[in-house]
């Protein structure tokens, strides 16, 4: 008999069946209560009554009235509560359970995960004497734990001890698990989210020596950590509204400085383009008023009209080739542009453009080479031609008046196809080459033509899977495009 009520003390002692503990200091609290409560209603009534019996306690006799039984309760309960307070046992239980809660009041002011972790580690070594507390976030869904809490629902505790383990060994690679398990911890209870998904762990170390876990106790533990669930939920939309709020003044600054630089260039667009096309017009204007007051005049010289009205026509050309452009931008911009690859001879469409710039300048020097090991590249010919047309024309424009000079070097790398054209004008500013390519940029040449040119060039050779991009040349030291394109294309159907 003996030894068994030593090993019943100790497994209420070591393991966490020590709740049974508890359960004894309340049914002595209970008993002791209710004796005390009964002697001092019965010693108070016997200074009135002969005798008084336990009927009359009852009220089943006129001795005793309801409102002694009232009494009765209420120093019943005074006593139950002083009792309890008093045993050792009691006392840890209910203060663990103040402090607990004084805890979760301390809790809604912290709004920050590593505050968070850190007054918890605090709070609970200083008041339960606890060397390991933790809230783990960082989840490995193949561990021995992670499989455990998930396999079944109702599993919601963990205890790190030989009871335990020995009643779930077959739950569990014990040996596994120990790999993985921090030896500091002793309960881990998961943290879940409104559909049950595991989003942590709540863990807790052993108290100190021979304290230990209520099961009550627990339970409270088991309501804190879904109170901790359901802060780290708080923490993650206030960290996120807090990172919109102090973020906001800076996204509406730089929107601003972006909304205004857009501004200020399509103000330069509308100037530009607006000079552009007025020029040509009053051209136009006069040249007809001209027109007409030599025929006014009997002058109808045939040569000298088909003069004039040769000089309108080019007028009408030029506005015609950039109102072409603005609507060709327009298609490029919505992606209403669909291209016709076919296989192109590349060699024969630059020799093409070469001649064509001769009949414009007499004393131009072009250097052309081109090496590659292919005939033909896929291209869309006509929309392709407008980028070589472009560009050879901008390079002619800004060459040296008194030696122009354009270098044309197209090489094959691999499966892509590399050109730069370069001439000896006085190139790009540094500021300029990253936004020469713009839309509202108008270049180096202040030309609204030269501006949307290269837009357009930009979204051509973009629409090939290419890119394309300005610098200055070292060999003759003016402007240098450079553009890379794969040699095969996917044909849309």
């Amino acid at each position: 008999m003996f030894p068994f009520i030593i090993l019943s003390w100790y497994s209420s002692t070591r393991y966490h069946f020590s709740d049974i503990v508890l359960k004894y200091n309340q049914i002595f609290s209970f008993i002791l209560s209710t004796l005390i409560t009964i002697i001092i209603i019965f010693y108070g009534k016997s200074i009135n009554l002969n005798n008084p019996t336990i009927n009359d306690f009852w009220g089943i006799s006129n001795n005793f009235t309801y409102s002694d039984v009232i009494f009765s309760i209420i120093f019943f309960s005074i006593f139950y509560k002083t009792f309890i307070s008093l045993l050792p046992l009691n006392k840890d239980y209910y203060n663990f359970s103040k402090l607990l809660n004084k805890l979760k009041e301390q809790i809604p002011f912290l709004i920050d995960f590593d505050g968070l972790q850190e007054h918890l580690r605090k709070f609970i070594s200083d008041n339960f004497k606890v060397n390991y507390t933790n809230i783990n976030l960082n989840i490995d869904k193949n561990i021995q734990i992670y499989e455990f809490f998930d396999n079944k629902k109702n599993n919601d505790i963990f205890i790190n001890d030989i009871v335990f383990l020995s009643e779930n060994k077959y739950r569990f690679d014990l040996e596994k698990l120990k790999n993985e398990l921090n030896p500091e911890i002793y309960l881990i209870i998961p943290m879940r989210d409104n559909s049950q998904k595991i989003i942590g762990f709540f863990e807790l170390g052993k108290k100190p020596f021979r304290e230990h876990y209520f099961t009550d106790e627990i339970s409270i533990i088991k309501d804190f950590s879904n109170f901790l669930s359901g802060h780290l939920k708080y923490i993650e939309i206030y960290s996120k509204i807090n990172y919109l709020t102090i973020n906001l003044d800076t996204e509406v600054d730089k929107k601003t400085i972006e909304y205004n630089n857009l501004i200020n260039k399509l103000k330069e667009f509308i100037s530009i383009s607006s000079h552009e096309i007025k020029t040509p017009i009053m051209s136009i204007s006069l040249q007809v008023e001209s027109i007409v007051d030599d025929i006014n005049d009997g002058n109808t010289d045939i040569d000298y009209i088909k003069n004039e009205l040769n000089l309108l026509q080019s007028q009408v050309y030029k506005i015609s080739d950039l109102v072409k452009v603005l609507f060709n931008i327009e298609r490029y911009d919505i992606g209403k542009v669909s291209l016709y690859i076919e296989k192109i001879n590349l060699e024969n469409l630059f020799l093409e453009e070469i001649e064509s710039l001769y009949r414009l300048s007499s004393d131009l020097k072009i250097d052309f080479i081109f090496n590659c090991d292919i005939d033909y590249i896929d291209l869309d010919k006509i929309q392709f031609s407008q980028v070589i047309s472009n560009l050879l024309h901008n390079a002619l424009k800004f060459c040296s008046k008194e030696k122009p000079i354009i270098s044309i070097d197209v090489k094959q790398i691999k499966n892509n196809i590399s050109i730069k054209i370069e001439d000896n004008g006085n190139g790009f500013k540094k500021r300029e080459q990253e936004f020469i390519f713009d839309k509202y940029s108008t270049g180096y040449g202040k030309s609204i033509g030269l501006g949307l040119g290269l837009y357009l060039c930009k979204k051509i050779v973009e629409f090939h899977n290419g890119f394309i991009k300005a610098g200055n040349s070292k060999k003759l030291g003016g402007a240098m495009i450079t553009i890379n394109i794969p040699i095969y294309q996917k044909k849309e159907n």
